[in-house]
């Protein structure tokens, strides 16, 4: 193979990180362990547009400049095609420099990358894993449910996308299994793209173990050349390529939180050698050695998670795959036995939950175990022939503190015909042992971490299990003795001194820092034993930050990209997803761990921030909604929503679910989400809570007391707003509203006036509900619901059904909202002078769509016939066609603009590469106003 061309110098390849976005691309190391963040260069892109060019009979010539955006791309007479069911922005297009090559990612080929010359496909490249699934050809992933393409960056000197799947892609019939796919098995692979039609190519395979994820080794890059005529040519790249690329990707080596260990404690003489003894002061690797035999085991999981513990180290474990297996050499059953390990809770278990066990005796099995209940107290267990024998203190007030290292001892005597059970060295309670025998787990290994399979406790509705999850927390000096030996009561007061370590868990936003308008690909973290469960690289989540308005936009992975407002105070609220039902429900939640769901920014500048979410209704059995009911192609029932963002923190979101019939959806349903040690009382206001506004200006409040309202009026309702304990509040706007309802308090849970369940977010236990007794977990408050006719109903413009909502954060008074309601839904008309221009209201982006309809048009006069009942509040114009890279000079009223008027201006890219030009202004018009857009 003859040398490809060297690509930019690497001087110029640093130059464009530093300039490819007004938020910075700093590398890995300075960013904060959780935050490698990338911010889409310039903006690219917009409504899609057939491939040809319709523009060049209208003088705006054809342009094959450098350059990247998405489209959805056509294909005339392809049954799949016709079937599909993907909206806008589906597929990526990069454009080589004056040339008619492009590279397109696209769902034809399950978006593995084609080269284009003149719009046929003339080569792909190179397949480095073989990809196999349930598809034809050169699209195995049939549905492309696994497969997906992100631009990343586009500029002048360089595009990045990001191409994940899934290349060993499981039968339809394994998604009915509690081990559906995981984040283990996907491919990320990135590529950047150079003008002259060199780049770079990386591959990052996943792996069951995190550290073979953070091996850098295991990264396969290589330089390629697409030449004038298409072909692709590859060879192993540079040593200055591969840090580029590890840039690029955001890798980060493991992170090692570096901490000395906790003094030893010094072992009395006076108590004898233990049976088996696991000190966990190895501090690293994969393994564990049990002190008394010498025997080693595997440190089972994603990750083996070292931290300080009670004395030198101890364990991490992340509740779900951690555990520790040891086959003993003899068996461990006596007359008088000793359980012993030193804790720290994180999380409250799901169930009954064993630190150490050997056999299944919580699952009604034989055997004994040592461990936690789901309300947080000590419990005892063994088997007998007369039964299950449970020691714990009966008391619900009574639990063992989170982040805080807790003894646990249980005694078992024969001789004394007794069990009991201590917490950091008293004695709790006790269950006579007289006249039973114990039915011993004989030759089964003993567990570590890890209790038998369950159901989750206080669920709602159906929940597939049993399930073998595990503690949440730091493990740390565990033994078994063969004598009954009382633990010392003051140890745990010399030990309990300092603050175990042990990360808190908070709900990720993003730095504090990111104050400018805009959106940003990140990675939000939220603490390293979840994180280690998952296998991505640096753009998993998209922030969108504000300049004006105190909060975000979060679309994170730990919420299944559910879209989140959060306010200055960082209280976090959702007006939720699709959801259908059907021997259970399907939703995004149920996709928690994260192979379906993506999140996409197709459109930025400073005037408005474009993002795109899709995710399949799904059950946490991992089966898709209508999966091959209608038809055989083989598609479920899937979402699109894109959201159109404003600098003053208004988002219009368009919720488009594809059907296969008609039946029931959910669009709405205002959620507050909380993180741990977050209470719905201590985030929601009581007095009032709720706020609903109707159109002519009529005011209705509620408040939650004792028991939420039963008397909420909805009639002719177009505003409503959840008060939070914080300036900012989140609004909704839709409507007119056709009827609502309110959460009641549920069942017989104590836990407050607002009903709460803690299955989502960031939980992973296959559960489609759960009541939240503790604030130990992340959780969520559902409160209400509210319905309007769609925007597009079922198979009036193709199989799916569509509905309009605007939302945002805000400190302005209900009546000022009312305000911005009868800007978005009574919009005043627009006129516009002259014949080579037409406007027209876009209530989809909550703009004036302005079409120019020729090349010389340098001029266009609009007037807004704006009045007290048919506002404009904050007006936005997109001027299609643009044609041009530059922004627009604005008149108001004949006038230059005023001071106090903020204008933000942007060019954006349409997917057949014409221009256009969005300006968003903020100011109110409630008389007439005339507005000249003037071409220089």
């Amino acid at each position: 193979m003859k040398p490809i061309p060297s690509r930019p110098a690497l001087s110029l390849v640093l130059m464009s990180l530093l300039l490819s976005s007004a938020f910075g691309g700093a590398a890995e190391k300075d960013l904060p362990p959780h935050a490698h963040e990338h911010v889409a260069g310039t903006a690219y892109v917009g409504a899609p547009q057939p491939e040809v060019n319709p523009w060049a009979s209208r003088g705006i010539p054809s342009r094959y400049d450098f350059a990247a955006y998405y489209t959805r791309k056509h294909y005339e007479g392809e049954k799949w095609h016709e079937i599909s069911r993907t909206g806008e922005y589906t597929d990526v297009v990069v454009r080589l420099g004056e040339s008619p090559r492009e590279v397109v990612f696209g769902r034809v080929s399950s978006y593995h990358p084609e080269v284009l010359v003149d719009g046929e496909v003339v080569a792909a490249f190179p397949e480095r894993t073989e990809r196999r699934g349930d598809g034809p050809g050169r699209r195995p992933d049939k549905v492309n449910r696994y497969a997906r393409a992100r631009l990343i960056e586009t500029n002048d000197n360089r595009v990045v996308i990001h191409y994940r799947y899934m290349p060993q892609m499981p039968a339809a019939e394994q998604m009915r299994r509690l081990n559906p796919p995981d984040q283990t098995g996907f491919i990320d692979e990135y590529f950047v793209f150079y003008p002259d039609g060199s780049g770079v190519r990386a591959l990052r395979p996943g792996s069951p173990r995190m550290e073979a994820w953070y091996d850098a080794d295991r990264l396969q890059v290589f330089r390629f050349q697409i030449s004038a005529e298409g072909a692709v040519e590859e060879e192993l790249a540079f040593a200055d390529d591969r840090r580029m690329m590890l840039d690029v990707l955001g890798f980060r080596i493991a992170p090692h939180r570096a901490s000395a260990p906790a003094p030893l404690l010094e072992r009395s003489r006076t108590i004898p050698q233990p049976m088996l003894e696991w000190n966990f002061d190895e501090g690293a690797g994969r393994t564990t050695r049990e002190a008394v035999s010498g025997r080693v085991s595997q440190v089972e999981g994603h990750a083996a998670l070292w931290r300080r513990g009670v004395s030198g180290n101890a364990l991490l474990f992340d509740g779900y795959t951690n555990r520790i297996q040891h086959s003993p050499s003899r068996s461990i059953q006596s007359e008088q036995l000793t359980l012993s390990a030193w804790v720290c809770i994180a999380a409250y278990p799901w169930n009954d939950c064993s630190i150490i066990q050997q056999g299944d005796v919580l699952a009604d099995g034989d055997g004994i175990s040592l461990g936690i209940d789901p309300h947080g107290r000590p419990l005892l267990a063994l088997s007998t022939t007369d039964g299950r024998v449970t020691v714990r203190k009966e008391d619900a007030a009574f639990r063992i503190p989170r982040y805080q290292w807790t003894l646990l001892t249980g005694i078992i005597d024969r001789k004394e015909g007794i069990a009991r059970l201590y917490l950091n060295g008293l004695a709790v309670d006790e269950r006579s042992l007289r006249g039973r025998r114990i039915r011993w787990a004989a030759g089964q290994p003993v567990k570590i971490g890890e209790g038998p399979p369950l159901e989750a406790a206080w669920p709602v509705g159906r929940v597939h299990g049993p399930y073998p999850y595990g503690f949440e927390g730091l493990i740390d000096e565990v033994c078994v003795h063969g004598q009954a030996i009382a633990p010392d009561p003051e140890l745990p007061a010399r030990l309990q001194k300092e603050m175990p370590d042990m990360e808190r868990r908070i709900l990720p936003a993003g730095e504090e820092s990111w104050k400018n308008f805009g959106a940003r690909y990140t990675r939000l973290g939220y603490h390293e034993a979840w994180d280690s469960m998952f296998r991505m690289s640096g753009h998993p989540d998209v922030v969108v930050t504000f300049d004006k308005v105190p909060g975000r936009y979060v679309f994170w992975h730990g919420a299944n990209y559910i879209p989140m407002m959060v306010n200055e105070k960082g209280h976090w609220y959702s007006n939720q997803f699709n959801e259908t039902w059907w021997n259970g429900g399907f939703e995004p939640m149920g996709d928690k761990r994260m192979v379906y769901g993506r999140v996409h920014i197709v459109e930025q500048s400073p005037a408005r921030v474009v993002i795109r979410w899709r995710y399949p209704l799904s059950g946490v059995d991992y089966r898709i909604f209508a999966e091959g009911w209608a038809d055989d192609s083989g598609w479920g029932e899937w979402c699109d929503w894109y959201f159109t963002i404003y600098p003053d923190g208004s988002c219009v979101k368009r919720m488009r679910s594809w059907k296969s019939r008609t039946h029931g959806r959910e669009w709405h349903e205002s959620m507050v989400i909380l993180g741990p040690d977050q209470h719905p009382e201590s985030v929601i206001e009581s007095r009032p809570t709720l706020t609903l506004g109707t159109l002519d200006g009529t005011i209705r409040r509620y408040n939650w007391i004792e028991e939420p309202p039963t008397d909420v009026n909805y009639e002719d309702v177009s505003l409503h707003i959840v008060n939070l304990q914080a300036e900012y509040d989140p609004y909704t706007i839709c409507g007119p509203v056709n009827r609502g309802n309110v959460y009641t308090k549920r069942g017989d849970n104590p836990y407050g006036v607002f009903p709460a369940w803690n299955h989502w977010p960031v939980g992973q236990f296959p559960s489609p509900g759960r009541y939240v007794r503790y604030p130990d977990r992340s959780a969520h408050c559902s409160m209400t619901h509210l319905y309007w006719d769609p925007s597009v109903a079922f198979e009036e413009e193709g199989r799916f059904e569509e509905k309009l909502m605007l939302e945002g954060l805000s400190n302005a008074s209900p009546e000022r909202l009312v305000e911005i309601a009868r800007s978005y839904l009574k919009p005043p008309a627009a006129v516009v002078e002259g014949g080579q221009v037409s406007v027209e209201w876009d209530e989809k982006t909550r703009a004036y769509q302005v079409t120019r309809e020729s090349g010389e048009v340098r001029e266009m006069e609009l007037r807004l016939e704006a009045s007290e009942a048919h506002p404009s509040v904050n007006p936005v114009f997109v001027v299609e066609n643009w044609g041009e890279d530059h922004e627009a000079n604005l008149l108001i009223n004949g006038k230059l603009p005023p001071n106090d008027v903020d204008i933000r201006q942007g060019v954006v890219r349409r997917p057949n590469g014409v221009t256009a030009l969005v300006i968003w202004m903020e100011m109110a018009c409630r008389e007439p106003t005339d507005f000249q857009i003037l071409n220089n």
